[in-house]
């Protein structure tokens, strides 16, 4: 069989634009830091076929995304931990510390570690630990299971920001396979 010489361009010209257009919605290498579950939220991530190619150990990737969590105490919430930890000390420790915070999940795509964008997503939870209990900022119930479900959010965040298509346009300009 023998492909005319008009159609062969065409052909050729249709591929490639499908490739691009395919690699389009493919970002590429990235490295991955976060102060949440680690590994559950790069599995999670790396569901997304977008998010292939984000991994623990990409050590020359230009390209971070990182996840980190903090809270922010509200002005309740500053009042009933104050008032809880006075009343659990002077009973030594048999009543619990009540707190209500903000959990703040962020993410941050960075470059060369200089953030192009940003993502938060607020929550507020109410927590009761024990005086003795050491680790007040350690995640786990449901502030947790919150925390890991913001990877769908980020995502539908992501996707169509501006800044990160530009900045992933840019890479596959200057690194394209």
């Amino acid at each position: 069989m023998k492909i005319s010489n008009k159609i062969l361009p065409a052909v050729v010209l249709t591929l490639a634009s499908t490739a691009a257009l395919a690699d389009e919605h493919h970002y590429p290498p990235m490295q991955f830091f976060s102060s949440i579950s680690k590994d559950k939220l790069l599995e999670a991530l790396r569901a997304e076929e977008a998010f292939s190619e984000l991994d623990n150990d990409a050590l020359g990737s230009p390209i971070t995304i990182r996840v980190r969590h903090y809270t922010k105490i509200t002005a309740g919430g500053s009042a009933a931990a104050f008032s809880s930890a006075v009343l659990s000390g002077s009973t030594l420790g048999l009543i619990p510390v009540v707190s209500n915070d903000d959990l703040v999940v962020n993410y941050e795509v960075m470059v060369h570690g200089d953030p192009i964008v940003s993502f938060e997503y607020i929550e507020n939870f109410t927590d009761v630990d024990s005086l003795y209990d050491s680790d007040f900022n350690k995640l786990e119930g449901p502030a947790l299971e919150w925390a890991e479900s913001t990877v769908q959010m980020f995502l539908a965040d992501v996707r169509d920001h501006e800044a990160v298509n530009e900045l992933f346009s840019e890479y596959r300009f200057y690194f394209a396979n």
